[in-house]
């Protein structure tokens, strides 16, 4: 299943639409970063949890820019995986709220900022997260709307 493209790479959107057989996808999460997209595509990987991501390659026609429903990527995961799927996402997300959290340093350089020029440069920090698309109450009512635990 891990077998290598052309080029030399995985093709895990092949994988996935090879081994779906009828299975039902859903979308899970919504990206804004390449980076957040390959992090979390390499999660669901070693969790072994087939994925497929939609748009992966819109982020780089705007490099660096955050434009909502331009630059997002979707990655889909099987119904009958959804659940695993869900936490894992879940933690890393809640991994980068708690790594983003504001330091004293922060705003007093934001204050600094200001005063002096009248305006803040973001930092890193002020970054779109992923979003997972439903709760974990809506997962929980289609799991069982649809007999999946």
């Amino acid at each position: 299943m891990n077998k290598p493209s052309d080029n030399g790479e995985r093709d895990m959107n092949r994988e996935f639409l090879s081994s779906s057989h009828g299975r039902v996808s859903v979308p899970l999460v919504r990206t804004h970063s390449p980076a957040d997209m390959a992090v979390l595509r390499s999660l669901l990987d070693s969790a072994e949890i087939p994925s497929y991501v939609q748009f992966q390659h819109t982020s780089s026609l705007f490099p660096g820019i955050t434009i909502q429903g331009y630059t997002d990527s979707l990655i889909s995961v099987f119904e009958d995986s959804l659940p695993e799927a869900y936490e894992v996402v879940h933690e890393y997300i809640t991994m980068l709220k708690h790594d983003r959290q504001g330091t004293p340093l922060s705003s007093a350089r934001n204050v600094g900022e200001f005063l002096a020029m009248g305006y803040v440069v973001p930092s890193g920090d002020n970054r779109t997260l992923p979003e997972l698309l439903f709760s974990r109450s809506e997962l929980t009512e289609y799991t069982e709307e649809t007999g999946d635990e």
